[in-house]
């Protein structure tokens, strides 16, 4: 049936006779459109009912949908969509006031992340997130198209976030940003990266001043909920600062997964992702290779999303993450973790594939799997051969790594904040006895589909 329109009722040409009721139950395959009642829904038709579950999918976000306005109580049923894609089913309304019920789930969690919510001329994406059985209209972080520039200087007017929620960050490139109230009413300041007195990131701070520069702060709910208008407040008061000619990026982050569901699973939140250690105690013979605990991290879910071995992208990253999985006084011995860089092609599918087997090997380093899939950071395969750091990415090899000893190409922590690289299977000697690996879970766009958090991750991000 893929392209087809489904008609519950009558559609308009054909008007007679009127269909009752209808109960229609979509769990595989692709439609386009489904309306339910008679003549599109404009004439009524009693029980008007429509059910999905599985794999099904219908409409695509764009031109097409289930038309809710036809449905009794204006909601789709759905029965366990576990095995659906993200944003299988495209919901299309005009009633899109926030805390409407536009599906409600009778069997399985209640997974936002698979559907896709409309307005009927298609023109506007509505945010939907899981409360209790229910998928609910949310606000929306939406950062104002225009500001007002006070010189070199500007600060957002009121209204850019309209729903609640539990990690709220800023981020700005291009210039920085300083602060006037270094308290958020409902959260604990969790983090933030300042910059030196070349713009550059300095490291990260757990203390909150209005004296310093900055590229990013994140904040994390002690009272389960962040109030929309408390963030929108907080928001208001930053006075953010271009540096030259150059624009001003800022990016809100405003994730909704609940906080003890975080505490519970032990992860770590930073800019947008979510990282946590797993660790194999066992001996050096038993311990996971390279390629195993790729798989491994494949197979790890959080919040609906599929995890990978973690890629680090900055200094703050790569120093904070670590910080939080590796504690202070931890045995350095015991710190050895696999993480996603490798100079090695999947023999057995493509970058950021849900297996990997090691084939040829590239001259270079990239990124396995993530947002970053594919994509190369150093460019060669040693740093005696002149290897260096590709623009707009970051590495914190050992000194004299990466030495390609006995053919290396898988990246490691090997110490604090420092990398190394090596064979597939390690070594029996410490720290190159790897019984770690670090897990990134994140909501991006693959080429085996999107990754939608059950608990939805809104986030807005603007030039000035």
């Amino acid at each position: 049936l893929s392209g087809y329109t489904i008609y519950g009722g009558n559609n308009s040409v054909v008007t007679s006779p009127q269909v009752i009721s209808t109960n229609l139950l979509f769990k595989g395959g692709k439609v386009a459109n489904v309306h339910g009642g008679n003549k599109n829904g404009s004439l009524p038709a009693g029980l008007r009912k429509v059910t999905v579950k599985d794999s099904a999918i219908i409409g695509d976000a764009s031109k097409n949908g289930v038309y809710l306005r036809t449905l009794t109580d204006n909601k789709v049923l759905a029965n366990d969509l576990s095995s659906a894609q993200a944003k299988a089913i495209t919901l299309v309304s005009n009633k899109l006031s926030s805390n409407t019920v536009v599906a409600t789930f009778s069997n399985g969690t209640a997974d936002a992340g698979k559907f896709v919510l409309t307005n009927e001329s298609f023109t506007k994406k509505i945010n939907v997130n899981a409360d209790g059985s229910n998928i609910v209209i949310i606000g929306d972080v939406s950062l104002q198209e225009n500001v007002t520039w006070n010189e070199d200087t500007f600060k957002f007017d009121r209204g850019n976030i309209t729903t609640n929620g539990t990690i709220f960050t800023i981020f700005a490139d291009g210039g920085y940003f300083t602060i006037t109230q270094d308290t958020l009413p409902g959260a604990n300041f969790d983090m933030g990266i300042p910059l030196d007195n070349n713009n550059k990131e300095d490291g990260y701070v757990y203390e909150l001043k209005p004296n310093l520069h900055y590229r990013y702060i994140q904040f994390i709910s002690n009272e389960n909920t962040i109030t929309a208008a408390n963030a929108d407040e907080y928001l208001s008061h930053i006075v953010f600062h271009k540096v030259g000619s150059a624009k001003v990026t800022v990016r809100v982050n405003l994730e909704t997964v609940p906080i003890e569901t975080v505490n519970s699973e032990g992860v770590t939140y930073f800019d947008g992702s979510f990282y946590k250690r797993f660790r194999e105690d066992v001996d050096y013979a038993g311990h996971y290779t390279w390629s195993e605990a790729y798989n491994a991290a494949k197979k790890k879910k959080f919040n609906g999303l599929t995890g990978y071995l973690m890629t680090i992208t900055s200094e703050a990253e790569n120093k904070f993450i670590y910080d939080k999985l590796f504690p202070t006084g931890s045995d350095p011995s015991k710190t050895a973790a696999w993480l996603g860089g490798t100079r090695a092609k999947n023999s057995t599918g493509s970058y950021d594939a849900s297996t990997w087997t090691h084939g040829s090997y590239d001259n270079y380093w990239s990124w396995a799997c993530g947002p970053e899939a594919g994509q190369m950071f150093y460019d060669k395969a040693t740093k005696a051969a002149g290897g260096k750091v590709v623009d707009g990415f970051y590495a914190n090899w050992n000194n004299g790594e990466p030495n390609n000893s006995n053919t290396e190409y898988c990246a490691q922590y090997c110490g604090t904040y420092i990398w190394n690289d090596l064979s597939n299977n390690g070594n029996g000697n410490s720290p190159y006895y790897v019984n770690n690996y670090v897990v990134e879970f994140t909501p991006y766009d693959t080429i085996y589909g999107t990754q939608q958090a059950t608990k939805t991750a809104l986030f807005d991000k603007k030039d000035y």
